[in-house]
């Protein structure tokens, strides 16, 4: 299998931007969208050359969110990201059409943890990331 991001001839760094607000890594502490920016940017200044975006939390006990909760929090992220940072974004969902629509926005990679295996539609929306790299 290819690399994800074959650019990269060496390890990258990975920054994780969690847009919950009962985050388990950050304790929630970036919801809005300026808030989430300038943690960005401070990941990018502390050498991140890729950025992977979630929108629900996976800590233990989290409640589960609707689709449009979570393509609330993630796309106009992804989308804003794409207009004003020239970096590879991965997103983080358990949900095909939240992947699905972060690629059309300009995602390059997908990252799933589904509940009880892949589904059909995640393995479809897989390989749409991976026709993106």
């Amino acid at each position: 299998m290819p690399p994800l991001f074959p650019n990269f001839p060496h390890p990258s760094i990975v920054g994780i931007l969690n847009a919950t607000p009962d985050s388990f890594f950050d304790g929630g502490k970036y919801t809005t969208l300026d808030a989430l920016l300038y943690r960005l940017e401070t990941m990018i200044q502390e050498g991140a050359n890729i950025i992977d975006i979630g929108g629900e939390s996976t800590r233990p006990g989290a409640t589960s969110i609707t689709l449009e909760e979570e393509r609330a929090r993630v796309l106009p992220l992804v989308s804003t990201i794409r207009e004003r940072f020239p970096i590879p974004l991965s997103i983080d969902t358990s949900k095909p059409l939240v992947a699905q629509e972060a690629l059309s926005l300009g995602a390059h990679g997908y990252f799933s943890l589904p509940d009880g295996g892949f589904s059909v539609r995640t393995l479809y929306v897989l390989c749409l990331s991976l026709k993106h790299t």
